[in-house]
């Protein structure tokens, strides 16, 4: 059998779909079983229109990677995701063109992944008094200027591989002293 999906590509299938009469049987039943949960969702004091709300503010653990953050209605929205991240300890932000994190704070953040951006800079990093691993490799950052504003986080381990500021004559001596 022959089958194309939503992009017009073709595969090939050897199953066969439910017959029409137990399709629309599991159409009823799931159907009961959805109006139960929205019942009781309901009942326990959260409507659908709430469920259907954003919830940043309680996400531990996320990937916002790979944004196409071109045109400017998208990059705000995206500051304004970025801000209601208060408890997020975990953040992925590779490839997305970032230049400027500075308004941002994540106070809870432990680990943040900027790879691939264009910071130039360490005072465009986000406030990040928690955090212990920050990669920043493949940025273009060419001067540890701003390293005191990361002096109070517990950081444990900081990439800055493929930036211009490797290339500088003992680097790693400003890190560390």
């Amino acid at each position: 059998m022959v089958v194309t999906n939503n992009q017009g590509l073709f595969f090939f299938s050897s199953k066969q779909g439910p017959s029409e009469e137990e399709f629309h049987f599991r159409e009823g039943r799931n159907f009961c079983l959805e109006r139960g949960r929205r019942k009781r969702r309901e009942e326990e004091g959260q409507s659908w229109e709430e469920r259907l709300q954003e919830n940043w503010e309680n996400c531990l653990e996320l990937n916002l990677s790979y944004q196409n953050l071109g045109d400017p209605y998208q990059r705000e929205n995206f500051f304004r995701i970025l801000r209601r991240l208060i408890r997020v300890e975990i953040l992925q932000l590779i490839d997305n063109s970032l230049t400027d994190l500075s308004s941002v704070r994540l106070p809870r953040c432990k680990m943040l992944n900027l790879h691939r951006n264009q910071l130039v800079c360490l005072r465009q990093l986000p406030k990040l008094p928690a955090v212990e691993h920050l990669c920043l490799s493949e940025n273009a950052i060419s001067s540890l200027r701003g390293l005191g504003a990361l002096g109070s986080s517990p950081l444990r381990s900081l990439n800055l591989t493929r930036n211009p500021v490797t290339f500088s004559r003992d680097y790693r001596a400003q890190w560390v002293g």
